[in-house]
């Protein structure tokens, strides 16, 4: 869902702010939280959670807020983001989790504006993370002709749930592409990590500073070890995927009439 919660004019006071702390940008895709600079993920993520905690709170209730990052998509093709679901964080199926993006510029389809697929969430019960191979591998080209291009304005925030299929194309404007990122998820719901190693999907208990930390792609010794099992789902196929979407078009058309 996409919510007016703040302006355009607050999205351009925060964007002159976080400049000042990352006063250029490299190529490609750029998050904040990736960086090396623990000051800079820190000061970041605190700005963040005084802007938009306040905000969410009335629309999300019993929700945390877990921080968040400032991302960038610069011009060029090497900002492109290919069709891919989140990682899990939580222990889906009792819980769900999402993504607050909210663009700090207007968006299009000239600058990268976000695409999804409406209800692909729904679709099939999928384990995400470092070295688990992505069950949609093999029929990227199809769901990246599926994608819905959502342009968002300054000024409002797209919620979304991990599982959600999303994707974003180049930036083909001479100009940056900025926005923030957050986590949200139910007050009760521990934080989960899972990642692949000799063939098996580890997970662990997880936390908001292992989350911020700019670590989560590599083997989590730093964590505790909750379970280990075998992850070995055939990978969807054209066939599979025609008739996924052929659902979520039914269910779309049945919420609306």
């Amino acid at each position: 869902m996409v919510l007016p919660l703040w302006t355009a004019s607050d999205a351009r006071q925060l964007l002159d702010e976080l400049r000042q702390r990352v006063p250029a940008f490299p190529d490609g895709f750029y998050a904040s939280v990736h960086v090396a600079d623990a000051s800079l993920r820190a000061a970041v993520n605190a700005r963040l959670m005084a802007v938009f905690q306040p905000r969410l709170a009335s629309v999300c209730r019993s929700a945390r807020l877990l921080g968040g990052a400032f991302i960038n998509k610069a011009p060029g093709p090497r900002g492109v983001l290919p069709p891919h679901q989140d990682w899990n964080i939580v222990e889906e199926g009792p819980h769900r989790s999402f993504n607050v993006w909210a663009p700090l510029i207007d968006t299009d389809a000239d600058n990268g504006a976000i695409q999804l697929i409406p209800g692909s969430h729904h679709w099939q019960a999928t384990v995400r993370g470092p070295n688990i191979p992505c069950g949609y591998r093999l029929v990227q080209e199809q769901l990246r002709k599926a994608m819905r291009l959502l342009p968002i304005r300054a000024g409002e925030v797209l919620i979304y749930d991990h599982r959600v299929l999303h994707c974003s194309d180049a930036n083909d404007t001479p100009h940056h592409r900025p926005a923030v990122v957050m986590g949200l998820v139910p007050e009760e719901a521990d934080l989960k990590h899972y990642f692949g190693m000799a063939g098996r999907v580890h997970r662990y208990r997880s936390s908001v500073d292992f989350l911020l930390g700019g670590q989560t792609h590599l083997r989590p010794d730093s964590l505790m070890l909750e379970d280990q099992f075998d992850y070995d789902p055939a990978p969807v196929d054209p066939q599979q995927l025609a008739q996924f979407l052929a659902g979520s078009v039914l269910a779309e058309t049945s919420n609306s009439a």
